[in-house]
C-alpha cells in the first residue's frame, strides 16, 4: 500500500476524503480488504504507546473483534523546494469491506 502511494500507482489504491473534523485521507486497496489512513502525530504517538499491549492482546486472543492493525508508519520526504514534509499512516483491515 505504501509503495503504491509513494510511487503514485493509482491502479492499486483509491482515495476517499474524510468528512469529519480530522481531515484524514483514507486509501483502500481495490478489493477493499485493507485501508490506509492518515493520522495526526498525537494519534501516531498514542498508537506507539499501546502497540506492545495491542500485540499481546491480539496474540492471546486470536478471535478478537478488535480491528487488525498491520502497520504504523512515519513517512518523511523533502519536496522540490527543500521543505521537509511528514505524514503519519496506519494500515488496517477494512471492517466495512462488504458494505
Amino acid at each position: 500500500m505504501i509503495n503504491s502511494l509513494l510511487s503514485n500507482d493509482k491502479q492499486s489504491l483509491y482515495e476517499l476524503c474524510s468528512s469529519g473534523q480530522s481531515g484524514s485521507l483514507f486509501y483502500y486497496t481495490k478489493d477493499r480488504r485493507y485501508m490506509m489512513k492518515t493520522i495526526p502525530k498525537r494519534e501516531f504517538d498514542k498508537f506507539r504507546e499501546v502497540l506492545q499491549a495491542y500485540w499481546e492482546h491480539m496474540k492471546n486472543n486470536k478471535d478478537s473483534l478488535v480491528s487488525r492493525f498491520y502497520g504504523l508508519h512515519e513517512v518523511i520526504w523533502t519536496d522540490h523546494e527543500g521543505t521537509k514534509n511528514t505524514r503519519y499512516l496506519v494500515i488496517m483491515n477494512n471492517v466495512f469491506k462488504d458494505f
